[in-house]
């Protein structure tokens, strides 16, 4: 909505009053009357469409024309830059729509005088060749002085050879339509007793003479079925009251009432009452007493009663504002207890889900109970409560699967499942000791690679590399046996390798007969000689180096050492 506008024309804007088909509806003041108008302004993107525009302006001739009592008076017609506006009479009060919607049970007499000064209206407007084409509920307000005022004519149509539909084109609300309308025949005045017979049924029934899934589904019950009759109540003017709803709604054209005066009388008739002028008042004494009763009930913690006093009041005076404070305050007061009631037996059902396990269906009760009162923390922590043993059982089972895809050395599978785990919950210790074993898992599967690694450079005599290897998958995984063994092995054969020395470079052994053991003192004083030079053997002519053999995984030992024949042993 445009709410920065503050003025059109001399008009000044107090506040948005709705938007219609065409544009919306101010709330203005005449600053030369001092009175209050409505404004209704045709929205910027329908002003430069010709037809639309003349459509407008047909609105504002067809009302202004009509003076009656029962019609809102047209003001004024005016554009201010380039956008044009009708001003028109200002009513106080409540639509029929709003009356049929909350369902209040006004008496039947109070509805029969409703649709009496309908017929009224509409049969002045036929009267001067004005066609509304869009009677509704919520074009039809009630004063409170219980005055009806027929309001948008937006697609009235003046009986003249001006055509304002194209090709068969459909104009009004598909749920007041007349069958001939539906079916794209020509239509008269008589489109407008039908849609007054609508109205009639949903004001006594509150319910749609003709509903359906889809606007399809309407429109061919308005063209093929009446409505059903047995909806309509029993009153004490049954049945003639329902003749009277059941021949304006006839869908063939010439059994319909041809007039509105028709129906107006026989309403009238049927009341028993005078003219329309001559319609009794409400009582704002009654009104008020009514008003004061319901007040004290809902004091009482009787909201039911208090709404019935209410109900009383807005049947005599519906657009009194104490009877309908009183209507607002009972019906929100009633609804809160059927609230409480709810969340009594919400809270039931949660436990008793919860406790047989049925925890999915728990926590979509307690959402519902915090949905209706957000506030209530103990309902905050169930709901945390059901969710954590949700996500415990489903920890579980996921972990299950996680250690059966591991068993099968797909460990690939696992680890996305053990990610999956720790996106619910990174601290829980089911999570915790599956991260530990598939952890311990890939070093042993690391390990056995390595481990396969050193056996390798092992077959081909690659000790250092060897060694490598294994010292790697113990890095992996401390306790591999097998890489244990082959790093024992290696570090054996290097050792072996180390400390073996020439054959030539070995010390001569001594016989132990020739070298007595000393004696303790002695070792202490004795020198031992000299050890003899050792001879060197003649140079040989010098020959590319052979490569070593490659030593196998046993340790070699040094070559036996020849010990010198001994002598003949003689005496000292």
């Amino acid at each position: 909505m445009n709410a920065t506008i503050q003025r059109f024309g001399k008009y000044q804007v107090l506040r948005i009053l709705g938007q219609g088909g065409m544009g919306y509806v101010y709330e203005a003041m005449d600053p030369n009357l001092k009175r209050k108008v409505a404004l209704k302004t045709m929205m910027q993107g329908l002003v430069n469409d010709p037809s639309l525009r003349a459509r407008f302006l047909r609105e504002a001739q067809a009302a202004g024309s009509l003076k009656h009592r029962n019609i809102v008076t047209v003001y004024d017609l005016g554009e201010d830059q380039g956008q044009p506006f009708i001003s028109m009479e200002y009513i106080e009060g409540t639509d029929l729509e709003n009356v049929i919607q909350r369902r209040v049970s006004y008496p039947v007499e109070w509805k029969m005088r409703v649709l009496r000064q309908i017929c009224d209206g509409l049969g002045h407007a036929h009267r001067n060749g004005i066609i509304h084409r869009d009677i509704k509920p919520a074009n039809i307000r009630v004063t409170p002085e219980d005055e009806v005022k027929i309001m948008d004519f937006g697609i009235a149509h003046l009986q003249a050879p001006t055509q304002l539909t194209k090709g068969g084109q459909v104009l009004g609300t598909v749920h007041y339509m007349a069958p001939e309308q539906v079916e794209g025949h020509k239509v008269d005045h008589r489109v407008d007793i039908f849609a007054v017979g609508v109205i009639a049924y949903e004001l006594l029934a509150f319910r749609r003479a003709f509903d359906g899934e889809s606007l399809t589904s309407v429109m061919f019950k308005i063209a093929h079925e009446d409505p059903d009759r047995g909806a309509l109540p029993q009153t004490a003017y049954s049945p003639r009251l329902e003749q009277i709803v059941m021949k304006a709604l006839a869908r063939k054209v010439e059994e319909r009432y041809q007039t509105l005066e028709e129906m107006r009388d026989d309403l009238a008739m049927l009341l028993g009452d005078a003219p329309p002028e001559g319609d009794v008042r409400p009582d704002p004494t009654q009104v008020s007493r009514w008003v004061a009763e319901g007040e004290r009930e809902l004091n009482a913690g009787e909201p039911a009663k208090a709404l019935e006093y209410a109900k009383r009041a807005l049947a005599m005076a519906p657009a009194d504002h104490a009877a309908q404070t009183l209507a607002r305050k009972a019906e929100a007061d009633a609804l809160g207890r059927r609230v409480e009631r709810e969340l009594m037996a919400l809270r039931g059902e949660t436990a008793q889900a919860r406790q047989a396990g049925h925890l999915q269906k728990a926590l979509t009760l307690a959402q519902r109970l915090h949905e209706l009162d957000p506030d209530d923390q103990e309902t905050v922590r169930m709901m945390s409560e059901i969710q954590t043993e949700i996500t415990t059982i489903e920890i579980e089972q996921l972990c299950g699967l996680a250690l059966s895809y591991a068993a099968e050395n797909e460990t690939g599978l696992a680890l996305k499942i053990a990610a999956k785990i720790e996106k619910l919950d990174a601290r829980s210790p089911k999570y915790l000791e599956l991260k530990r074993y598939l952890d311990e898992e890939a070093g042993r599967n690391a390990a056995d690679a390595l481990v396969s690694t050193a056996r390798e450079h092992l077959s081909i005599g690659n000790i250092p590399e060897a060694l490598a290897a294994a010292e790697e998958a113990l890095h992996a995984c401390p306790r591999h046996p097998v890489a244990l063994e082959i790093k024992m092995r290696a570090a054996r054969v290097l050792a072996t390798r180390r400390q073996a020395v020439p054959a030539s470079q070995a010390p001569t052994a001594v016989s132990s007969q020739r070298n007595p053991p000393l004696s303790p003192s002695a070792a202490r004083t004795h020198t031992p000689p000299p050890a003899p030079p050792i001879d060197k053997p003649p140079l040989r002519p010098t020959t590319p180096a052979r490569q070593p053999a490659v030593p196998s995984l046993r340790p070699q030992t040094a070559p036996p050492i020849d010990k010198p024949p001994l002598r003949p042993t003689t005496p000292a």
